[in-house]
């Protein structure tokens, strides 16, 4: 399983946009991105722990790798407002407890103009067969 930490990426110069979701402002493509307190390892059992792959399957189309995307909303505090699955690959089947296991994780808040900010990640997760 491979864990990419590519979240919306880091410049010099200011290009934090703003939205607002559900009433809260929520920062995009910050300064400084979201981090998990304990790392990503942490996010990384969460999601290995309850996913099944369908291997099977993916040996047979061959297909040598298959993913998710998920997008976290953290607050200025280093909270989750909300965690959600944006795509992910039909082979792949998730626990339903996978969200509420991922919401107790503690952040490192983001940051714009070195400022924490409410903001707004996209992290994909590959599985390489």
């Amino acid at each position: 399983m491979l864990f990419s930490s590519s979240a919306i990426g880091q410049n010099k110069s200011t290009s934090c946009y703003v939205q607002i979701i559900n009433k809260d402002t929520v920062y995009r493509n910050v300064d400084k991105p979201p981090v998990p307190k304990e790392g990503y390892n942490s996010l990384f059992s969460i999601i290995k722990n309850n996913s099944v792959i369908d291997n099977e399957s993916i040996e047979k189309l061959g297909i040598s790798d298959v993913s998710i995307l998920f997008e976290f909303i953290i607050n200025a505090k280093g909270s989750i407002i909300s965690c959600s699955i944006v795509e992910k690959n039909e082979f792949i089947q998730l626990n339903d407890i996978i969200l509420n296991e991922m919401m107790k994780i503690e952040w490192k808040p983001g940051e714009c103009d070195q400022i924490k900010v409410n903001s707004a990640i996209l992290l994909p997760v590959n599985f390489r067969i």
